[in-house]
């Protein structure tokens, strides 16, 4: 999970964040994280899509962001939101493999042949398509 490989990657002084990659379409994935007392990040809400704009004002003092998002904010955020630095905001392959594992130690495992991509919304092309269909008729 990018979001939760980037949490991870958030500095020592950051124990609360909101993990957010661009989906387009002025859209964010994001999910928030809290740091556990053994240092482990934990999703305190879920991965929703959200609109950036709104979601990025709804964001108040003392809250953090990071992700690729901040690497090109296209959105102005409230005073007092703290942005984590890049170097920590972009996911790295080392955090992946640390938090697989982890998991893997903790006992988790996946089918290969099972794998697939979580897909939170059909592409554009895909509600082109459904579109097309329903005026077409």
């Amino acid at each position: 999970d990018v979001l939760e490989a980037v949490a991870e990657q958030s500095p020592e002084d950051v124990n609360d964040v909101w993990a957010a990659v661009d989906a387009q379409r002025e859209q964010w994935f994001a999910a928030r994280f809290r740091r556990a007392a053994n240092g482990t990040w934990r999703a305190d809400e879920e991965t929703a899509i959200v609109d950036a704009a709104p979601f990025a004002a709804q964001l108040g003092p003392g809250d953090a962001l990071t992700g690729p998002v901040v690497a090109r904010l296209r959105v102005s955020l409230p005073a007092g939101v703290k942005v984590v630095p890049l170097e920590h905001a972009l996911p790295l392959a080392e955090t992946i493999g640390r938090l697989a594992q982890r998991q893997y130690a903790a006992g988790r495992r996946d089918d290969l042949w099972t794998l697939a991509p979580l897909y939170f919304r059909p592409s554009a092309a895909e509600e082109n398509a459904v579109e097309k269909l329903s005026t077409s008729g």
